[in-house]
């Protein structure tokens, strides 16, 4: 007798033995155990979803000798004659080659004749989207009003193809893709049934490599087994498949993930050597990328990533100390990089170098990192905490940087200091911190605000920052008008929490009642904001270096004072700056 693939020989018989459409098969039991079973059905889903094995199957429901009923016995003339495809009464159209108008109006003058022997007339057209269109127009009124004796089942991988018109006639049941677990449980049955063993994680590879159709997973298995026999080993599996070993494929991912450029480069060379199909495995750690991000935000035991409970555990371990904005960072970048392999000639030079990028991608400090870093930094600054041991912030331009010209030695010849003795604060502490001040103030001007700035930047330079973008229009009694071209820090300055810190070094000034208004700067306002802040900044690094020099600290320790005014006199100018 000829050899029957194992897809034909395990082909379910029963809605019981369908695997992972239950609710398909739920729906036609109850449909038949009610007496509403339609006229007409379309079935639709993935290639070896179950599509035509569950048509076989509503039709012997229909047809047994017992029925209808849901449980066809399988064993009567009209079972076993569905079973072979040789049921007079059952015809089982492939609509790629019966796809024109002529056949269909075959079909349809045979509608009218009563069944030969059974019960119904059933036609089952499988790949009904392949008929015409005038096809389709001859079949509608027959469609919509067929005898009584009649049943039409439809099954089709493309019912986007099928017209309106045809759709609202039917009884639409849709396929879902296999999941693994079940696809690999249902494996294991049946090979325990054939006498075969094979190693749980080849099983894994061939569950995958089906994607959720249990024919192709028959399929592959048929393949296996006339490779490695009765026996077969995981490597068996992948070298018969022409796929990666979950281990190379793991630690090209774990390599990505640790930033590992060399490490992972020499996986591909290891998997290249060995012949795999570099498309193929790329396409693969993708995959693996991906349920790295899901079991990252979802946990160990996210259904979506369909993994074992080791795999799991080994991706979790591995996210652990990677942001989730860098993992999606390198998901696209690998992305792009499938995506040009499958056009070029040179697979693994273009894997090769989008493993760079990808690596050199996650050295890129993400927009939630930076915030998050320069929040930190303000609270530790607000609250007075020493900060860390670590590099100066670079300003403009730091000391170790500035040009020899900047360097004290090289400074104007006449540097005049104006010194006071020691009754207010130190520089950089805000005037009357933590105290309240109910003072009517001591007054300010245009000419105050680059000074404030500067005792600002000492304590909170991200503040600075923002001051240092705008200008004073108008000072009112206890009012100070602010302009800025910036809608962002307009905005900043509007809140109640950067007013607060404001109010620390105004008030002392304006009085216990100061207030501070923020307006958006005019198309000529920005330009003379811009300069305006430019200017600014270069006095503030100016103040900084003069603060600095010799003869200032040696005048600021001979009085025991602080500085409130540096004038430096040009020699060469012969006036001040």
């Amino acid at each position: 007798m000829a050899y029957l693939v194992l897809a034909r020989k395990w082909r379910p018989g029963t809605f019981d033995a369908i695997i992972g459409q239950e609710h398909i098969t739920r729906a036609l039991r109850n449909a038949i155990k009610l007496d509403r079973v339609a006229h007409a059905f379309l079935f639709t889903g993935a290639r070896g979803v179950g599509k035509t094995t569950a048509a076989r199957v509503l039709a012997k429901a229909l047809q047994c000798v017992d029925g209808p009923t849901e449980e066809p016995c399988g064993v009567c003339p009209a079972c076993t004659e569905i079973a072979t495809s040789s049921n007079i009464d059952v015809f089982e159209i492939d609509g790629a080659s019966n796809r024109g108008i002529g056949e269909i109006r075959e079909l349809r003058d045979g509608v009218a004749y009563a069944p030969q022997r059974d019960r119904f007339k059933i036609y089952i057209i499988d790949e009904v989207h392949m008929l015409t269109t005038e096809a389709f127009n001859a079949l509608l009124k027959t469609l919509e009003e067929p005898p009584r004796h009649v049943k039409f089942i439809f099954a089709t991988t493309e019912p986007q193809k099928i017209p309106v018109t045809i759709l609202s006639r039917c009884q639409r049941y849709d396929f879902k893709r296999v999941p693994l677990g079940q696809v690999k449980t249902h494996l294991e049955a049946l090979l325990k049934a054939e006498g075969v063993t094979i190693a749980d994680d080849g099983l894994k590879m061939i569950a995958r490599e089906s994607e959720g159709s249990m024919r192709d997973s028959l399929s592959l298995l048929d393949r296996v087994i006339s490779f490695a026999g009765i026996d077969a080993s995981a490597d068996a599996v992948a070298q018969c498949l022409g796929i990666a070993d979950r281990k190379w494929i793991m630690e090209l991912v774990r390599s990505l993930v640790k930033g590992k450029t060399a490490a992972a480069l020499e996986v591909v060379a290891e998997v290249n050597q060995y012949g795999l199909d570099l498309r193929s495995f790329a396409e693969e750690v993708l995959h693996t990328l991906r349920d790295l991000v899901v079991v990252k935000i979802a946990g160990v035991e996210a259904r979506a990533a369909d993994l074992s409970d080791v795999e799991a555990k080994t991706l979790v371990k591995l996210g652990e100390d990677v942001h989730v904005v860098a993992m999606q960072r390198l998901f696209q970048v690998m992305l792009k990089g499938v995506d040009e392999m499958a056009e070029s000639r040179h697979p693994r030079l273009v894997l090769e170098m989008a493993i760079v990028r990808a690596t050199a991608a996650l050295e890129f400090q993400g927009l939630p990192d930076v915030l998050g870093r320069l929040e930190a930094i303000e609270a530790r600054l607000a609250s007075g905490a020493p900060a860390p041991a670590q590099r100066a912030p670079a300003p403009s331009m730091t000391a170790a940087s500035r040009p020899a010209t900047a360097a004290p030695s090289a400074m104007p010849q006449r540097v005049a200091a104006a010194v006071t003795p020691q009754r207010a604060a130190p520089t950089g502490q805000p005037p009357h911190a933590g105290q309240a001040d109910n003072s009517p103030g001591t007054g300010m001007t245009l000419e105050d605000w680059p000074a404030i700035i500067r005792e600002v930047k000492q304590k909170e330079p991200l503040l600075a920052t923002m001051m240092e973008a705008t200008r004073v229009l108008r000072i009112e009694g206890p009012l100070l008008t602010l302009g800025t071209a910036n809608k962002f820090y307009a905005t900043q300055f509007a809140s109640a929490s950067t007013q607060d810190k404001l109010m620390i070094w105004l008030r002392p000034r304006l009085g216990a009642s100061a207030r501070v208004a923020i307006e958006l700067a005019s198309a000529e306002g920005t330009i003379a904001a811009e300069r305006s802040s430019k200017r600014t900044a270069a006095e503030s690094d100016r103040r900084t270096e003069l603060e600095a020099h010799p003869v200032t600290q040696a005048a600021v320790r001979a009085t025991q004072g602080r500085v409130v005014d540096l004038r430096i006199e040009n020699p060469q100018q012969g006036e001040d700056e």
